[in-house]
């Protein structure tokens, strides 16, 4: 029998989604059932349906959050995430769990708790995106124009920022640094600032970064929308999109008003707004964008 300390991370995750049930209830415990799902508001643990997790079949284990820019991975990524862990004490943690490791697996922090620190962060993206300039002459500029060959929109250029260094956490939760271009999320309701997709690039604009942080959000993704046509304008019609830079291709076709919701979760949940009377929806097949 091999030993524990012999197991990859790859092993550990399958013994993990073999009892995804019962690690969803344990991790998630607001969370409920809904088919062959698991499902709770955010992974602080709030009750809601905006993670997922599958509980049967080749996905089991599998999980996204879609209150951010889809955030998804497997049952060791949900422990690491849930609890706040780099991925050697999410290792170790799991193997307590599993009965593998002597040692007691702790339980996550109570949602209220988790939810109430989440809050008092909650408005760290307002003062993130009022340090950043003008995308022009910048290699955010150089990205959208001469890289993906876009054109930043006019009326609606300041809800595209550029900030020349942007803090992020790799993938092994360690702080670095890197130029990005922000992009501004609102209430689609309202039309209120509620939060940030960080597109993370290169040092010289001549793509973005291609990893599973190239793309992140700040603040609150539910329920928001990079509006890169006026929220006034919203009257007659509304054409709606998954990313910012499929966004920006639909306004050079004369599709304005445009509307990027960031994610696929966000753009199958949006709402029925009042005043529209027609809504046109990209659901074009997602490229490497």
């Amino acid at each position: 029998m091999r030993a524990a300390s012999d197991l990859s991370a790859r092993e550990i995750a399958q013994r993990l989604a073999a009892r995804i049930v019962e690690l969803s209830a344990f991790l998630l415990p607001a969370g409920h059932r809904e088919g062959a799902e698991w499902r709770c508001g955010s992974l602080a643990g709030e009750p809601g349906n905006s993670v997922g997790v599958h509980l049967t079949g080749a996905k089991a284990g599998v999980w996204s959050d879609f209150s951010t820019t889809e955030q998804k991975g497997d049952a060791l990524d949900l422990v690491r995430e849930v609890l706040g862990l780099k991925i050697g004490d999410a290792i170790r943690w799991s193997l307590r769990w599993l009965g593998l490791e002597d040692g007691e697996a702790s339980s996550p922090e109570p949602p209220a708790s988790r939810t109430a620190e989440a809050k008092r962060g909650s408005d760290y993206w307002r003062k993130a995106f009022s340090a950043t300039r003008s995308i022009n002459q910048t290699i955010a500029e150089t990205y959208l124009v001469e890289t993906r060959k876009l054109k930043p929109p006019g009326p609606m250029i300041e809800v595209l920022r550029f900030a020349a260094r942007h803090p992020r956490r790799n993938a092994d939760d360690a702080l670095e640094h890197h130029p990005a271009l922000l992009a501004l999320l609102s209430d689609i309701r309202t039309g209120e600032p509620s939060g940030l997709i960080n597109v993370y690039l290169r040092p010289d604009g001549s793509d973005r970064l291609r990893d599973r942080k190239g793309k992140t959000s700040w603040g609150r993704a539910a329920g928001s929308a990079v509006m890169l046509s006026p929220f006034d304008d919203m009257t007659m019609g509304l054409t709606i999109c998954e990313g910012l830079e499929t966004g920006l291709a639909l306004l050079t076709h004369n599709l304005a008003p445009v509307w990027c919701c960031g994610g696929a979760g966000n753009l199958a949940a949006f709402p029925v707004l009042g005043g529209i009377e027609a809504l046109t929806i990209d659901c074009r097949r997602k490229q490497a964008a």
